[in-house]
């Protein structure tokens, strides 16, 4: 039986350094609970770490959790890479930490990495600086992603900055993208840049703090009551009956 999830397929956690301390585990499922999302892809940059504490917390609550990462490619744009499972997942971090710079994060900035378990505790503090971008191309993440039965989302694509559109200016022709999250009403999208035409279209909150999930535009997903991510693929595909859409919702006050 299909039925439609409320999604948000762009969500980081305190092991992102852009992110507030508010966002951990407990915490970032317990307000999606409030606000009836069902399904969340946890992306931080360049790491996998805190899935699983995610998954963990949201056990036992309706809320499936998927296996994503964020990456910024040599041309700083930035890709939503979603995986079907924890191993496939694994395997590519470990393809992007072979490609990402060795910098470590500075002393002096008050930036925290914190890798989580499922009862918010601090395992350990990543040193490591990772958000940078990585000696890969876009189509070379693309075609990495692939290779590991992921899908590719071109993040934030109408933004200025740390985007398909912003960077380079058009959607490559071919590239292996399943959608392109927008901040943009379609009509407007699609006027502005004919090489969006024919993408399905994803709204998330790339949320850096708890309100951040609090938004007036939601993806729903017309999937099986079993979501996984071949699910959203046959859905951005409009295959099996499957669908997806964005839905303007009253906004909840907080």
């Amino acid at each position: 039986m299909l039925r439609w999830i409320k999604a948000d397929l762009h969500v980081h956690t305190v092991l992102s350094a852009c992110a507030e301390l508010d966002m951990s585990p407990r915490e970032i499922i317990n307000t999606a609970k409030l606000l009836g999302i069902n399904l969340l892809a946890v992306t931080d940059h360049h790491a996998i770490d805190n899935v699983v504490a995610c998954q963990e917390a949201a056990r036992g609550t309706g809320i499936t959790v998927l296996f994503g990462m964020e990456v910024q490619t040599r041309e700083e744009v930035h890709l939503l890479c979603l995986f079907p499972n924890e191993f496939l997942a694994n395997s590519f971090a470990a393809l992007v930490d072979q490609h990402l710079p060795r910098s470590m994060l500075s002393l002096h900035t008050g930036e925290v990495q914190a890798v989580v378990n499922a009862s918010d505790q601090v395992v350990r503090f990543e040193q490591r600086k990772l958000l940078a971008s990585l000696d890969l191309s876009v189509e070379d993440v693309c075609n990495a992603v692939a290779r590991h039965q992921g899908l590719s989302i071109a993040a934030h694509v109408d933004r200025p900055q740390y985007s398909l559109l912003g960077n380079l200016g058009f959607i490559p022709p071919g590239l292996p993208v399943a959608a392109l999250e927008t901040i943009s009403d379609a009509a407007e999208l699609h006027r502005k840049h004919p090489s969006t035409v024919g993408y399905p279209l994803l709204c998330s909150s790339d949320a850096h703090s708890l309100p951040m999930l609090y938004k007036e535009k939601y993806t729903y997903f017309y999937v099986a009551e079993d979501v996984t991510l071949s699910e959203i693929s046959m859905a951005l595909k409009g295959e099996g009956g499957r669908r997806v859409c964005i839905k303007t919702e009253a906004k909840i006050k907080i």
